[in-house]
C-alpha cells in the first residue's frame, strides 16, 4: 500500500494535514524539500530534482520528533535510526520527488486561481462565520514564521502532487466478486464462553528435592548471575569550567558593539493597512481616490470594496518583496500602486511610523561580555583539549592532568552498563546529567582495567573515562537464592498442574457437560463472551455481563473451530484456557449495504494505492532514483 502517501506526501498532499503540519510546528524546510537541480552534494537525485541533504535531516528530525510524542526521551536520533526510521525518510524524499520529477515530465503546473481558491477555502484561515479571514490569514503564517510567498510556493507544490496523486491513483470499481467473500470472512460474528485455570490458586503438595532445585539452578543460571560492574573515573572539560578563565576588557566589549553597532537597532517600522479587492482596475480606481484628498475608508467605500483592514507594525522585509519596497517608500498616509498576489489585488497605506531605535553600549554591556566569554570559552576548551592530550600523551595519569591543568575529576563507583549499583539503586558518582552519564557507560564499558578511552564529545566539551576495576558477571550462590529457586518449582508445578486441569475440563466439555458447571472459584473461572469478529472487537450485547475480552490467541481458536461445540485450550497470561464455540452468525452482504459500501471504498483505496505504488516504483526506475549514502549519513 502506498504508506509513504500517507507519512510523507501525505503531509502535502492532504490539506488537513498540511495546513496542520505548519500551524503546529512551524517552519520545518518543507519548501526546500525538493527542488530543482544546482545544488551541490544532493542526497537524493531523481531526474533533474534533487534533496538537499538540509532536507534529509529536518524531515528526520521531524520524525523523531513525532516519535518522541509517544515515546519521551528514550526516542533519540541513534534509537530512530535504529527503528530505521532514516532509511524510511530517505524511501520518502525518493517518492516525493519521483511525484515533483513526473510532475515536471508531464507539464503539470498549478495556476494563482487554483491555489487562491484553496486557501480561501480552507478552514484554518475562516473567521466565525465561516468565511475566509485575510487577519486570520496573515496571523496563521505569522505564528508559523512563513511569508505569503513561502506558504504560496509550499501550497502549490502540495496541489501538483495532488494532481499526480489523482492520476495514478484512481480508485477501481470493485466487482461483487471480491467485495462479498471478504464482508462475510470479515463481518462473521463468533460467540464463545471459556473456563480459565489460574495456576497460583493451585496448591502444590510436597517439597522439592535437592536435585531439583541444583537443576533448576544450572537451568536459570543466568538469571541468578549478576552483570558485570566496574568503577570509572572520569575527567571532563566543559565550556563552563574555561568560562571563569576567559577575560574580557572593556575594549573588547567596546570593540564588539562598534562592529555590530548595527545588530543593536531596531529598524524602522511601520503602521500598515491594506484594501485587498479582486480587479486592478478597483484597485487603481482606491488608490487614485486617496490621491485626490479621499481617505482609504472613504475611497473604499466609494468602490463598495471591503474597509481597510490593519496588518499591525512591521519591519523592513515583513511584506513580499513588491508590497514591502512599495510600502517602506510611502509618508505617513500615501498609498502604493495596485500589487497583485495570489489572493487578489491590494493597495497598501501607512498610519503611523516608528524611527529606527538604537541601543546604547550601557544597555546592551552586559549581554556583550557574556556572549563574548561563551565564545571565547569554546575556543579555550579546544585549546585546552589539545594540551590535555599532550599531556596524557607525555604519560601523566588522569589525576596528575586534572591537577595540572585544574579540571573536574570524578569517580563513579561499582556501576553495571545501565548505572545501577550492586543494590538497585543508581551508581553513586554517576553524572546528575542523564546524557552525559550514559555516554561515560558506553565510553567506559569495552575498556580493559587500567585503559582510557580517547577523548570523547560531550554537550559542552570533552571528557575521557578509565576502568578502574572490573567485576565480572557473577553467579550468585546457589544458597542465597534458595527462596526464590522454591519458588520457581513452585510456580512450575502449579503451571503443570494447571496445564493438566485445562484438559481434564476439555474432555468433560467434550463430553456434554455444562461450563458454567465445572466452576471450582478460585482455581477455575467460567466467561461468557460477547459476540465478536475476527478483529476481536466485542459487538455490544445487554445480555452478556460482565463481558471480558478474549486474548488476540483466544479470538484466533474460537475463528479457526468448524463447529458449534467444539473446544479448545489455549494458553494465556492468565493460566490455560478452555474456549468453546457456542454460536456462529454468518454475515450477508445484501442485508448490510452501508458497510458493504464502506468495505468497497477500502479495498478500491487499497487497490488504487496498490497500482500508484507500482507505477511510482516504474518511474523512479525509468528517471533514475540515485541515493548519495555519504551524503546522508553525514546529513543524520
Amino acid at each position: 500500500m502506498l504508506e509513504f502517501l500517507r507519512k510523507s506526501a501525505g503531509s502535502w498532499v492532504a490539506k488537513g494535514l498540511f495546513i496542520l503540519l505548519i500551524l503546529s510546528f512551524g517552519v520545518w524546510g518543507i519548501g526546500d524539500v525538493v527542488r530543482s537541480s544546482g545544488a551541490p552534494k544532493a542526497a537524493i537525485v531523481v531526474g533533474d530534482v534533487e534533496v538537499s541533504p538540509a532536507a534529509v535531516r529536518q524531515a528526520f528530525d521531524q520524525k523523531v520528533e513525532q516519535f518522541r510524542g509517544f515515546l519521551g526521551d528514550q526516542m533519540t536520533r541513534e534509537t530512530a535510526r535504529q527503528m530505521g526510521l532514516a532509511d524510511a525518510t530517505v524511501r520518502e524524499l525518493a517518492q516525493t520527488a519521483t511525484m515533483d520529477m513526473l510532475a515536471k515530465d508531464m507539464g503539470i503546473t498549478v495556476s494563482d486561481d487554483a491555489v487562491r481558491a484553496e486557501i480561501v477555502k480552507t478552514r484554518a484561515f475562516h473567521d466565525q462565520g465561516g468565511k475566509f479571514s485575510p487577519e486570520i490569514f496573515r496571523a496563521k503564517l505569522m505564528q508559523a514564521n512563513l511569508t505569503e510567498s513561502g506558504y504560496v510556493a509550499m501550497l502549490r507544490d502540495s496541489l501538483r502532487r495532488e494532481r499526480i496523486e489523482s492520476l495514478i491513483a484512481t480508485p477501481p470499481a470493485v466487482p461483487a466478486a471480491l467485495a462479498d467473500p471478504v464482508f462475510r470472512h470479515d463481518q462473521e460474528r463468533r460467540t464463545a464462553e471459556s473456563l480459565t485455570v489460574h495456576p497460583a490458586a493451585l496448591t502444590v503438595t510436597g517439597q522439592p528435592a535437592a536435585e531439583d532445585l541444583e537443576k533448576l539452578y544450572k537451568e536459570h543460571i543466568q538469571e541468578f548471575t549478576a552483570p558485570e560492574y566496574r568503577k570509572i573515573t572520569v575527567l571532563t572539560l566543559s565550556h563552563q569550567q574555561m568560562e571563569s578563565r576567559v577575560q574580557v576588557s572593556e575594549q573588547d566589549i567596546s570593540d564588539h558593539y562598534a562592529a555590530n553597532k548595527a545588530s543593536f537597532a531596531t529598524p524602522e517600522q511601520r503602521s500598515v493597512i491594506q484594501v485587498r479587492v479582486q480587479d486592478e482596475a478597483t484597485a487603481a480606481d482606491i488608490a487614485a481616490k486617496v490621491r485626490g484628498g479621499m481617505s482609504l475608508v472613504d475611497a473604499a467605500a466609494a468602490v463598495k470594496a471591503s474597509a481597510p483592514t490593519s496588518m499591525g507594525t512591521v519591519g523592513p522585509g515583513a511584506l513580499p518583496e513588491e508590497a514591502d519596497k512599495a510600502v517602506f517608500a510611502l509618508t505617513v498616509g500615501g498609498i502604493t500602486d495596485p500589487i497583485h498576489s495570489p489572493l487578489g489585488w491590494h493597495v497598501f497605506s501607512i498610519t503611523a511610523i516608528t524611527p529606527p531605535q538604537q541601543q546604547t553600549l550601557a544597555q546592551v554591556h552586559d549581554g556583550i561580555a557574556t556572549s563574548l566569554r561563551q565564545e571565547r570559552a569554546i575556543d579555550k576548551v579546544y585549546e585546552e583539549s589539545k594540551t590535555l592530550q599532550d599531556t596524557l600523551g607525555g604519560g601523566a595519569s588522569l589525576e596528575e592532568a586534572a591537577s595540572k591543568l585544574g579540571l573536574t575529576l570524578f569517580t563513579i563507583e561499582q556501576t553495571d552498563i545501565d548505572g545501577k549499583a550492586p543494590n538497585g539503586d543508581f551508581a553513586k558518582g554517576l553524572p546528575s546529567d542523564a546524557a552525559l552519564g550514559q555516554s561515560v557507560l558506553k565510553a567506559a564499558f569495552p575498556l580493559q582495567t587500567g585503559e582510557e578511552s580517547p577523548l570523547q564529545e560531550m554537550g559542552n566539551g570533552y571528557f575521557i573515562a578509565r576502568a578502574d576495576s572490573i567485576t565480572p558477571p557473577t553467579p550468585r550462590p546457589q544458597d542465597s537464592v534458595a527462596n526464590e529457586l522454591r519458588q520457581l518449582w513452585t510456580s512450575q508445578q502449579q503451571a503443570a498442574q494447571a496445564s493438566a486441569k485445562a484438559d481434564e475440563l476439555a474432555k468433560k466439555i467434550d463430553g456434554g457437560a455444562a461450563m458454567a458447571s465445572l466452576v471450582q472459584a478460585p482455581a477455575v473461572t467460567y466467561s461468557k463472551h460477547s459476540p465478536l469478529t475476527r478483529d476481536g472487537q466485542p459487538v455490544p450485547s445487554a445480555d452478556l455481563q460482565p463481558n471480558p475480552l478474549l486474548s488476540p490467541a483466544q479470538v484466533k481458536q474460537v475463528f479457526s473451530l468448524t463447529t458449534v461445540g467444539a473446544s479448545a485450550v489455549v494458553a494465556t497470561e492468565n493460566g490455560p484456557t478452555v474456549v468453546r464455540l457456542s454460536a456462529i452468525e454468518k454475515a450477508d452482504p445484501a442485508q448490510n449495504k452501508d458497510k458493504l459500501d464502506a468495505l468497497r471504498e477500502q479495498l478500491a483505496s487499497g487497490l488504487a494505492q496498490d497500482i500508484a505504488s507500482e507505477a511510482l516504483d516504474a518511474y523512479g526506475a525509468r528517471f533514475g532514483v540515485k541515493v548519495n549514502q555519504s551524503v546522508v549519513d553525514q546529513a543524520l
